[in-house]
């Protein structure tokens, strides 16, 4: 593993001001590094703003791809990305990041995890449909392992994007990712028609754990997580896409989407952190900074309960 993290801090003088090479070296590492990590989670195909980064279609413009250093002016959604990881793991991380290095070990691995961990609340602050999705499924997958119906054929225990699974332990099948697409785009035939007609998902694990189950009958007998996942939020996304075009130009006063909530959910978490931002960059006393941030939680808590907001990344075992 490569210790450019490392040998960053450690040529951190006490100021923290970093000399011009060094930073341009860091932010290069810490792009590439966030490039991977997107990539892995299949986010580096969708829209910047499932992260919170909004005004670009894509991550990088064309050329920026290969990017080397600090940008002098301008750049792209993933610069803005690198900003925000940079304050995280080398300003407000770097007293612990040093106790570390001081020590005499690399602190490569912890700014690895820690790019996973700050994409991975990102995503769940900013996407919400897709986190959702994401936690059905998990949880799903989760009964049919408990109940010895399914098994997971890789390494670790836990479910996550790497975990492959079947109905018998000794497959080896590859995985048949275009018969596991189309079995979802049928799945969603009927439980994205009584979404949208109830505007609750109700049982939907429970629908989920029957469908997964079912794969065996078309002759799947072993599927990849991310597959499933990527496959389910691309379904929907798509239908409700197509959906949102064609009932604004047939019935634009009658139709209410159950899903604009999610859409005003998404608005005000990206307000919020604009709101909390400009509040901590007011030139003035450190007692109207908390005068101010009490005041906009409490309008933020206001606006919260209107949208009817359950927890963050909690799912509900009753859906």
């Amino acid at each position: 593993m490569s210790s450019v993290f490392s040998e960053y801090v450690r040529s951190l003088p006490p100021s923290g001001e970093p000399a011009d090479e060094d930073l341009d070296r860091v932010w290069a590492a810490s792009r590439a590094l966030l490039r991977g990590v997107l990539r892995r989670r299949g986010l580096w195909v969708l829209s910047p703003s499932y992260l919170g980064v909004t005004g670009y279609p894509r991550w990088v413009s064309g050329g920026s791809s290969d990017r080397r250093g600090v940008p002098v002016s301008g750049g792209d959604a993933l610069d803005e990305l690198v900003t925000d990881f940079y304050v995280e793991m080398f300003v407000r991380r770097l007293p612990n990041l040093r106790r570390h290095t001081n020590r005499g070990a690399d602190i490569d691995g912890i700014v690895h995890l820690g790019a996973k961990q700050i994409l991975q609340d990102r995503q769940r602050k900013n996407d919400p449909l897709g986190n959702r999705i994401f936690l059905w499924l998990r949880e799903a997958l989760q009964r049919c392992v408990d109940g010895r119906r399914i098994y997971i054929l890789t390494a670790e225990s836990k479910i996550n994007n790497r975990s492959i699974f079947g109905f018998d332990r000794t497959r080896t099948d590859a995985v048949d990712e275009n018969a596991l697409v189309a079995q979802v785009r049928l799945w969603n035939d009927d439980l994205f028609a009584s979404w949208i007609i109830s505007g609750r998902p109700t049982g939907m694990i429970d629908k989920l754990e029957a469908r997964i189950l079912s794969l065996r009958q078309a002759k799947i007998e072993a599927f990849g997580f991310k597959i499933l996942v990527d496959a389910m939020k691309s379904d929907i996304r798509n239908r409700l896409d197509s959906l949102s075009k064609t009932t604004e130009m047939d019935h634009p006063s009658t139709w209410v989407d159950p899903f604009s909530k999610i859409e005003e959910k998404q608005q005000l978490n990206t307000l919020s952190g604009c709101v909390e931002q400009r509040i901590e960059e007011v030139k003035s006393q450190k007692r109207t900074r908390d005068s101010l941030r009490k005041l906009w939680r409490f309008l933020e808590a206001l606006a919260r309960h209107s949208l009817d907001e359950e927890p963050q990344g909690v799912d509900d075992p009753r859906l």
